[in-house]
């Protein structure tokens, strides 16, 4: 009764989390990013998440396990930090920094002490089309055998359009494979708020400097 009662609770606020984060996105208009889907038996987001950010089929599960390896020498397909024993995904954040830094792009946690506003200020003063996108590993929907609830990576992409006035205006995506397509945003900040109020991970990606 207590497990029903608990899982009731956190149905709700995904729920909640979910409608806060509706009045943020927007419309579709034409053109979107690219958009992959995550099969319902795996855990495998990250590898989406990666490819979609990237705006390319760039990574595979073969390649994130192998990052894993590459990360925990010695260590056994039971034993590995990086990824879940099952073998069914379920990677860290160290799995993303490491693969990303061979694509050409810089990474860094956001704090979560500051504001979302915040954001954009860390990244070359503001200047959006630094941005490669963001990753946020969000709670996920599955009860684990550790008690734990699972976790889910997600992505926000920002593809240059025309030059705008505000940041509600921009060309930001919703990049999530539990999602039939990719959903634009109608207000960055506002979703990262979300975020932070839920204590989850956001990682910033950008381009490379020289």
């Amino acid at each position: 009764r207590k497990f029903a009662a608990c899982i009731n609770r956190r149905q709700a606020i995904n729920k909640q989390a979910i409608m806060a984060d509706a009045s943020s996105v927007s419309a579709a208009p034409q053109n979107p990013p690219r958009h992959e889907r995550q099969g319902m038996l795996n855990q495998l987001c990250l590898v989406h998440a990666l490819n979609m950010i990237l705006g390319e089929k760039r990574f595979s599960k073969g390649d994130l396990d192998q990052a894993c390896e590459t990360l925990s020498p010695g260590s056994s397909r039971w034993s590995n930090p990086h990824k879940s024993w099952t073998g069914m995904g379920n990677y860290d954040a160290n799995v993303a920094l490491y693969l990303l830094e061979n694509e050409e792009c810089d990474t860094q946690y956001f704090d979560s002490r500051k504001q979302a506003n915040e954001l954009l200020e860390s990244v070359d003063g503001g200047n959006q089309e630094a941005f490669v996108g963001l990753l946020a590993n969000v709670p996920g929907s599955l009860r684990l055998i550790n008690a734990k609830w699972s976790r889910h990576w997600i992505a926000y992409k920002f593809v240059k359009e025309p030059p705008s006035k505000s940041l509600s205006s921009s060309g930001w995506w919703l990049l999530d494979s539990k999602m039939s397509s990719a959903k634009p945003v109608h207000d960055v900040l506002e979703q990262v708020g979300n975020h932070l109020k839920g204590g989850d991970t956001i990682i910033i990606v950008r381009k490379k400097q020289q």
